[in-house]
């Protein structure tokens, strides 16, 4: 089925450059142009479209008018919205009318690649019931502002650490988490490292963009208490799966690439779970669901819901254009024998990584491991799982 996109722009020389672009992509994409946004709510109205990309400023009607209309009498639309003016950038991401900001004049493969990994796993989120519910909520987690300005100064081709240091000492707090994390025993660390310019040498520019999307991302400022609660215990499992996976990237000697995108799906894996907790009685009614039918929370949110915390994870960094790598292991990382899956693909480590972080027995009880069977047995036996489990508790207790 073909992606529907509905592109808004007021200016012609503007749509004439979307369709030459575009057109490559017609066997895929069914893409449709509107020049006012009076003229995409009249098209709204009578054609079904899955994304919708729309300049910001326009007159009559802005982009941002345009989305809220979208949001509220369309929810199953994924809302993009492009400015040329950066200041309106960060005036636009306080408001909850777009998932997606771009900053004119934007790359066309920077478009492409927003909207391909926003729609990378459609197969898993293509439920009518949490396309509604996540595009229904009045605010979707976005990309925090410092997370951009690094992506910026990356894709440079003279890339400065020291600008890159600048735009991090912007704020103390995510200065001192990268600082806390480098030092923590994490990566072993033999001294301490009080510079954050060696830190960042250190770390490279994935890890670091991993730490900053983990503290922003598991900040429980403006949450309830009961709801703040389970955000720490989300996140300190998310860095205690990120540990193992870092173990486990070592003890199978994997490129330097694949291990950081693992510590990256590792820190994300579970983000899924804080738009979960946004509706009404989650936690009570899935641990209460747990308990009574004897079944995984996985499942449990099935019964519940009609879909799971995986697919609100895979959706919401889709739609932050994360690499598609990191997307399919947040959203498999539960049952990687759904996707074509190696032996040591990144959803595949991230698995046994977080299935190893929620075992808390000291005595190895392979049936009490939440593994994807399907999977490990095409690949290891259970033998080679106990003695991987020794491994990493070894690595871990003499770090």
């Amino acid at each position: 089925m073909k992606t529907k996109i509905l592109m808004v722009d007021d200016e012609p020389e503007i749509i004439n450059a979307y369709r030459r672009l575009f057109f490559s992509f017609k066997n895929v994409w069914e893409i449709n142009f509107a020049t006012s946004g009076a003229e995409a709510i009249e098209f709204l109205k009578n054609n079904e479209v899955d994304v919708v990309v729309s300049d910001m400023r326009m007159p009559g009607m802005n982009g941002d008018e345009l989305l809220r209309i979208i949001q509220s009498d369309f929810p199953g639309t994924l809302r993009i919205i492009l400015s040329g003016y950066q200041d309106e950038i960060s005036i636009i991401r306080s408001l909850s009318s777009a998932h997606q900001f771009l900053i004119k004049p934007c790359e066309p493969d920077k478009l492409k690649v927003t909207i391909e990994n926003a729609y990378a796993l459609r197969d898993l989120i293509e439920n009518k019931q949490f396309i509604e519910f996540a595009n229904g909520l009045d605010e979707l987690p976005v990309l925090p502002q410092i997370y951009i300005k690094l992506e910026r100064e990356f894709s440079k081709e003279d890339i400065s650490l020291r600008r890159v240091a600048d735009i991090i000492e912007e704020d103390p707090v995510i200065s001192a988490k990268i600082l806390q994390v480098v030092n923590s025993g994490f990566f072993g660390i033999p001294r301490r490292i009080a510079d954050l310019m060696e830190a960042l040498n250190y770390l490279g520019t994935n890890l670091v963009k991993a730490i900053i999307l983990y503290v922003e991302t598991f900040s429980v400022k403006n949450y309830p208490e009961a709801e703040s609660v389970e955000i720490r215990k989300i996140g300190k499992h998310s860095m205690k799966t990120a540990e193992i996976g870092r173990v486990l990237c070592k003890l199978k000697k994997l490129d330097k690439k694949s291990s950081d995108n693992i510590i990256i799906s590792c820190i994300l894996h579970d983000i899924g779970r804080l738009l979960m907790i946004r509706k009404k009685n989650y936690l009570n009614d899935v641990l209460e669901k747990m308990a009574s039918d004897n079944i995984s929370m996985i499942d449990a949110e099935n019964k519940l819901y009609g879909f799971t915390h995986t697919s609100a994870g895979a959706y919401l960094l889709g739609i932050w254009g994360l690499p598609k790598e990191i997307i399919e292991a947040v959203g498999f990382h539960h049952n990687p024998s759904a996707i074509n899956c190696e032996a040591d693909c990144v959803t595949g480590v991230v698995h046994f990584a977080n299935a190893f972080a929620n075992y808390s027995k000291s005595i190895f009880n392979f049936k009490e491991f939440d593994l994807d069977l399907e999977y490990t047995q095409k690949f290891i036996s259970e033998d080679e799982i106990l003695k991987l489990w020794k491994n990493v508790l070894y690595s871990l207790d003499n770090k």
